[in-house]
């Protein structure tokens, strides 16, 4: 069993050292940076928008369900309220925000290591994109 021997944290990024291994997890959902408002103050999301409208593309972004640890990571009552913001956001500036998270779509058995799909999972991943495409018309 792996050791867990030491943590750092590089821009906003938790790094853990497993022996050989390093993951990782952002530290963006701790509960100071679940803000959505002052987070799209610092954010490229409003010049990404702009770019895509005044280009006429259609953006599309994409939230896929997280496994730190091993584990699917579960949303929290904060992390519902930001997410519930940010789709306001998406809605009201006309893009579409596609979220896999907490459908059951993605399962622990999907992934290699923390957020990384493996072969079954990327496959997934493309039917499901595909198809949410598809129903969006794009």
């Amino acid at each position: 069993s792996a050791s867990f021997n030491n943590m750092f944290i590089v821009n906003g990024i938790r790094y853990r050292n497993y022996g050989d291994e390093t993951y990782y997890n952002s530290t963006i959902l701790e509960p100071e940076n679940l803000n959505f408002n002052e987070a799209l103050k610092a954010s490229f999301l409003p010049h990404l928008v702009a770019l895509c409208k005044q280009k006429e593309v259609h953006l599309v972004t994409v939230r896929i369900q997280r496994l730190v640890d091993q584990e699917i990571l579960r949303d929290t009552e904060l992390i519902d309220i930001y997410m519930g913001e940010f789709s306001e956001y998406a809605s009201r500036q006309g893009f579409t925000l596609i979220d896999f998270t907490g459908k059951g779509w993605l399962q622990r058995g999907h992934y290699t290591t923390n957020d990384h799909l493996n072969e079954a999972g990327k496959q997934q991943f493309t039917r499901i994109l595909f198809k949410k495409m598809s129903q969006e018309g794009r």
